[in-house]
């Protein structure tokens, strides 16, 4: 299936170390997550030690032909979480990057519900934010 490109598009960055007793049951929340846009789902595999990169990569091989959204599986040596959502954002293609904990800390049913135009409408309110706020750290998109 196609992620239908007229939509606008949410990366989802899960970032994973040793989690495999929560993924699989993470992503399948996540996969169905009551969203009205496309999701890229971003796995950033942060090192794990366990079966969690395993069972990501299984999962991604047993969903990707039953969905339009997009599955990408990253592997990176472990730099911690901040190198991981990183790793993800650099990868990531959305309009609106959210940032998703594997350990279901953050439940996916809370996603709110967003239509193309409330992310538009969200990134409207971005760019007028940065226009108001001198922050060296901070740049337009």
């Amino acid at each position: 299936m196609k992620i239908d490109q007229s939509k606008k598009v949410l990366s989802v960055i899960i970032p994973v170390y040793n989690e495999e007793e929560f993924v699989v049951a993470l992503l399948d929340k996540v996969l169905h997550a009551r969203v009205s846009v496309s999701m890229e789902i971003l796995i950033v595999n942060d090192g794990s030690t366990d079966r969690s990169g395993e069972l990501c990569q299984e999962w991604i091989r047993s969903h990707r032909d039953k969905t339009a959204h997009r599955l990408i599986y990253l592997e990176k040596s472990n730099g911690g979480k901040g190198s991981a959502v990183k790793a993800g954002i650099a990868r990531s293609t959305g309009d609106v990057v959210i940032i998703q904990d594997a350990d279901l800390e953050y439940d996916p049913a809370d996603y709110m519900p967003m239509s193309s135009k409330d992310i538009e409408q969200m990134y409207t309110e971005l760019l007028g934010i940065l226009d108001t706020v001198k922050n060296p750290y901070l740049k337009k998109l």
